[in-house]
């Protein structure tokens, strides 16, 4: 995978960021990965491979925040890399650089939580004010000894195209080993061991889209929001190496895959690829 320089700058300076708050300030986590997703089989004009390096930062706001009302911002930053098959479209190097604001309210045997994300979806090479948007989500959480109810609502580009969509379900608490989130839009069982070591299951969407300058894509002459998206299956696993330190991992398999392309100044205008089915591989810390 070759990053351009300014992406590598901006991803290099982000994670000793990351590393040098962190270190300072008990109150705050980091996560960086890596993902890989390539096709499961040789279909020529419908594969795309697409490369994930990620790094994200999150510190309790000292100051306002409680026992009862905490809040948190952050950093975001995400390039990708999508290789196609096809000659018509060159490769795309993408970035997402985001600046998120978090909070959590307890009120008696409730939960209110909301995230703001404001930030840039756009060309690694190529960041404007057009490229700007925001993304967020709210939940109201009733909580009930081992199990919590969940009701809300999100705002992104979880399923691709950026719209909104429900929250709701239910986290169960099963045992001291055993959690399973049954929440749209994902289902999730992890099993905790003695050691510490957490293996999961998880299916939920795998949606992302950008905006791509006019001209630079198919001879376009107008801006274009390009969008890929599925359905993401995988086992993981996770383990706590050091006190503040945890490793984790994940293999599974993309399908419904679709690569959209949208025009900016009109959504309704469109184009729509079916793609192939990937395998996808995610190795990453979290500190």
């Amino acid at each position: 995978m070759q990053l351009s320089k300014m992406v590598a700058f901006m991803l290099v300076k982000s994670l000793l960021f990351v590393v040098s708050v962190f270190s300072a300030n008990a109150f705050s986590a980091a996560d960086i990965s890596y993902t890989h997703a390539a096709p499961l089989s040789d279909d020529p004009g419908n594969e795309i491979t697409q490369e994930d390096v990620s790094a994200n930062y999150t510190q309790a706001i000292p100051g306002i925040s409680s026992k009862t009302n905490i809040y948190s911002a952050g950093v975001s930053v995400k390039y990708t890399h999508l290789d196609f098959d096809e000659p018509q479209l060159s490769s795309l190097e993408l970035l997402k650089l985001e600046a998120p604001l978090q909070g959590t309210h307890i009120l008696n045997k409730k939960m209110v939580t909301w995230t703001l994300s404001p930030g840039i979806h756009g060309q690694a090479n190529h960041i404007d004010e057009s490229d700007f948007r925001i993304q967020g989500q709210t939940s109201v959480i009733f909580l009930r000894e081992n199990l919590k109810w969940i009701l809300g609502v999100g705002f992104g580009d979880t399923f691709g195209e950026v719209k909104a969509f429900p929250v709701l379900g239910a986290i169960w608490q099963i045992n001291e080993n055993s959690v399973l989130t049954l929440m749209f839009p994902q289902v999730k069982y992890e099993y905790t061991t003695e050691s510490k070591t957490t293996y999961s299951f998880k299916i939920e969407p795998s949606g992302s889209q950008w905006q791509w300058q006019k001209g630079q894509i198919l001879n376009s002459t107008v801006d274009l929001d390009v969008t890929v998206s599925g359905i993401k299956s995988t086992v993981g696993v996770s383990r706590k190496v050091k006190e503040k330190l945890i490793v984790y991992s994940e293999a599974g398999v993309i399908a419904n895959r679709k690569f959209e392309i949208f025009r900016h100044d009109n959504p309704s205008i469109s184009g729509e690829q079916e793609l192939e089915n990937t395998w996808v591989a995610q190795l990453g810390l979290k500190f």
